[in-house]
C-alpha cells in the first residue's frame, strides 16, 4: 500500500519518523518534526512508497515529494 513518510538521513543511514496515510499529514509532522531536528541531524524529508501492514517498506523505491533543508 502506497503511504507517505517523514524520513530523516544523514550519510547512508535513513530513519523513518512517522508514517501517514496522506502527503497532507506527512507534510504536516515533517514541519513540525522541522523544529525538532536542526540541520546537522540530517536532511529530513517527505516520501512515498511501499509499506505493509507494520509500516515497513517493502521496496528500495520511493518518490521524494519534498526535503526541508
Amino acid at each position: 500500500m502506497i503511504k507517505f513518510a517523514v524520513t530523516l538521513t544523514k550519510g547512508d543511514n535513513r530513519k523513518v519518523l512517522e508514517v501517514c496515510d496522506t502527503k497532507e499529514q506527512a507534510m504536516e509532522k515533517g514541519a513540525e518534526y522541522r523544529k525538532q531536528f536542526s540541520m546537522d541531524s540530517g536532511i529530513l524529508s517527505c516520501i512515498s512508497a511501499e509499506f505493509d501492514e507494520n509500516n515497513n517498506r517493502t521496496d528500495k523505491k520511493y518518490n521524494l515529494i519534498h526535503s526541508w533543508i
